[in-house]
């Protein structure tokens, strides 16, 4: 039995969940081989029995069952708990038994029905709930399961469009740690060193999560699809790789050039499929880096960083050279000069995208993105830039000033870290390949970001002509009495806008910053909130749970043109931080909680106080310090700057498992604290109560 952790790199981990919560318990069998089924009961009342518990039958295929989950409602709690559910799994074949536990921390509140009144720490909460619904849409709605071993594969296939449904589905997943893994002893090494330690590494990830088996089974359809080279020329592969002020800096390449590039997806020469596919396939490299590709025709046998620096060269090979279009992409690769109509801005965000998805995750193992292919995109936004400061659908001005199309623009530009360059400044930061100055480029930036403040609520509806955020310009849809409201009016947003612009704001350049506020507006808040309220939470239908679907007001270009198989996984896309920075939980508990005043003599008065249980969210943060004031009668220690007293109840320590004890000596009601502190300097509290006699 394998059940979704929260977090793989820390099993331990809770999911999160609020008081009356809509959820779905997720879970799979492997080495399951018995023909009558095997029968599953989750203990959802939580009173340690199953016979009680709704019953279903599931039955293996090719010796695994993928989906043993079922929806449930949190119920209310009084105070933040574990709520951690059980289930048991009974062998029809043997009478055996297995049994799990499903992780799950509840939170008291419930969410207001009007969005406008939730909190940050709220909204980080729901955001990650959100996400883990989607990722097991995604894992239940995989269709075409083959092979076997290594070469296992299967796609994402609700409503259509597998080829780009299966890389933005490896994005989300690996984006939320959820990396990519081999069945265990099954890789053949084609004579390729494996990485030390690497397949410790992958089985762990195999054992842990289902996503790592389905981030693989899509990985391996994708280059099933086909894989191929394509001629490209010698500047395609140059090894320019940023300056040094002005002076261009060089890198080694992972590969030696060959004038050619590679193709995957089946797809030779469509810029669309080359950059999604690059995009998703780059962030599984912390995985497979050092590994042979398994299958896929000619590419089989090629190191995984080798073969992203491949795509990456065709994608760079597919960029027009010269022209009104240089720096661009039409949809097929134009090689050399391009014309200003011939400059495709739907089509070339994808370029952008890709490119700068393969450095962001391929430069710690090698790969990179020379000067011609990146730097050239400088004259790209300032050529393809409209009237108003928006993007053009064509350089040649036609649909001019597009807010679904300059969030593409955003993932140029701050990847380059034109955000950064100052006005007045008429240096040229990227001398060998434009001639423009900083001065000329941040001005270029400022009106993007001016169009798109001024744009938020307007612009009309369509593929081309104007394109939205949201119909009305109203990020709630007018609905302002609902947690959960597919199905009830919430899909009035275009998807593929959204998508493309916080991606373009979550890209960073040398500051390492996302983009703020736009126009005084928080996109984070705003584009969070519409994509968790597009998401189907209806426990009576957990075929359609978890799915994202923007097919509602006016249909965007994820619902025409991908369905369930490219809106769920640009949803969770769209849900995911740059960096998740959760505050700490703190639990504490005191022990007894009444008792007879110390005065009294003996063990009497005396407490134990205990804060093992507090954990942190995040999974790449820690806990650096436990606080505790026995009696908070006198305001907090540590608020006025204090060092703790022992004799008056206050402790700290930096261990999780050490407890304190404290003598109360006289009768009252006391209040007691423990504040926990994170590595970021995030604080948590918990209260309680002792009762002295």
């Amino acid at each position: 039995m394998v059940l979704v952790p929260y977090a793989p790199n820390n099993p331990q981990l809770p999911h999160p969940a609020h008081s009356e919560a809509r959820i779905t318990l997720k879970g799979m069998l492997r080495n399951a081989n018995c023909a009558q089924g095997y029968e599953v009961r989750w203990d959802v009342n939580r009173n340690g029995r199953y016979d009680d518990d709704a019953a279903r039958v599931v039955t293996p295929s090719g010796g695994v069952v993928r989906d043993i989950g079922r929806t449930y409602t949190v119920p209310a709690v009084g105070n933040d708990q574990s709520t951690n559910i059980d289930v048991r799994v009974l062998n029809r074949c043997t009478n055996g038994e297995a049994f799990g536990t499903f992780r799950l921390f509840t939170y008291t509140w419930s969410p207001s029905p009007d969005p406008r009144q939730w909190t940050a720490d709220q909204i980080d909460t729901l955001d990650q709930m959100a996400i883990q619904e989607a990722l097991w849409y995604i894992h239940r709605n995989q269709t075409g399961h083959a092979n076997a071993g290594a070469t296992i594969k299967s796609y994402m296939g609700a409503g259509g469009n597998a080829q780009a449904g299966a890389p933005l589905a490896i994005w989300a997943m690996a984006l939320n740690g959820h990396l990519a893994a081999y069945p265990p002893g099954t890789i053949d090494r084609q004579g390729v060193v494996l990485p030390d330690g690497w397949e410790a590494a992958n089985d762990r990830r195999w054992n842990t999560t289902p996503y790592a088996e389905d981030a693989i089974r899509m990985l391996n359809y994708v280059l099933e699809q086909g894989t191929g080279w394509q001629n490209i020329e010698a500047e395609d592969e140059d090894n320019s790789c940023g300056y040094n002020g002005q002076d261009v800096r060089r890198c080694n390449r992972v590969v030696a050039p060959n004038n050619q590039g590679m193709y995957t997806n089946g797809v030779s020469n469509n810029t669309y499929y080359q950059g999604v596919t690059l995009g998703g396939l780059a962030p599984l490299m912390d995985a497979l880096a050092g590994t042979p590709l398994q299958t896929g025709g000619v590419a089989r046998g090629m190191r995984y960083e080798v073969f992203i620096q491949e795509l990456t060269d065709w994608l760079g090979g597919m960029q027009i050279d010269s022209g009104c279009g240089r720096g661009g992409w039409y949809y097929s690769r134009i090689d050399g000069n391009g014309s200003c109509s011939q400059m495709d801005a739907s089509t070339a965000q994808w370029g952008y995208i890709g490119l700068e998805s393969a450095e962001a995750k391929g430069r710690p193992y090698g790969v990179f993105v020379n000067n011609h292919h990146k730097y050239s995109l400088a004259d790209n936004l300032v050529a393809n830039q409209g009237n108003r400061g928006g993007s053009n659908y064509r350089s040649s001005g036609s649909y001019a000033n597009n807010l679904q199309l300059t969030g593409g623009a955003f993932v140029a530009a701050r990847w380059l870290g034109i955000h950064t360059l100052q006005r007045g400044d008429n240096s040229r930061p990227f001398p060998t390949e434009t001639n423009l100055t900083a001065d000329r480029l941040r001005r270029t930036f400022d009106d993007y970001l001016n169009f798109t403040a001024t744009d938020w609520t307007t612009g009309s509806g369509g593929w081309n002509n104007g394109a939205i955020f949201w119909s009305g310009g109203d990020y709630l849809c007018g609905n302002t009495n609902a947690v959960y409201s597919w199905g009830n009016g919430a899909q009035c947003g275009n998807m593929y806008s959204i998508y493309s612009h916080q991606k373009g704001y979550r890209t960073t350049g040398p500051d390492g910053q996302e983009q703020g506020n736009i126009g005084g507006r928080n996109w984070q808040r705003e584009f969070s909130i519409y994509a968790m309220r597009s998401q189907d939470r209806n426990v009576a239908d957990y075929a359609n749970f978890g799915r994202i679907s923007d097919c509602g007001v006016a249909p965007s270009a994820v619902c025409n043109y991908g369905g369930n198989a490219f809106g769920t996984p640009v949803g969770a896309l769209v849900l995911t931080p740059t960096l998740f920075n959760p505050k700490p939980v703190a639990i504490g508990r005191a022990s007894p909680s009444r008792v007879v005043e110390g005065c009294a003599g003996g063990n009497n008065g005396l407490v134990t106080f205990r804060h093992a249980d507090s954990f942190h969210p995040g999974a790449e943060s820690t806990i650096t310090a436990y606080r505790w004031d026995a009696n908070t009668a006198n305001g907090l220690w540590w608020e006025q700057g204090n060092n703790p007293d022992p004799n008056r109840g206050e402790f700290i320590t930096d261990d999780r498992n050490q407890t304190f004890t404290f003598r109360y000596p006289e009768a009252g009601t006391y209040q007691v604290t423990l504040q926990v502190v994170d590595n970021l300097g995030q604080t948590r509290t918990s209260s309680m109560t002792v009762v002295v006699d």
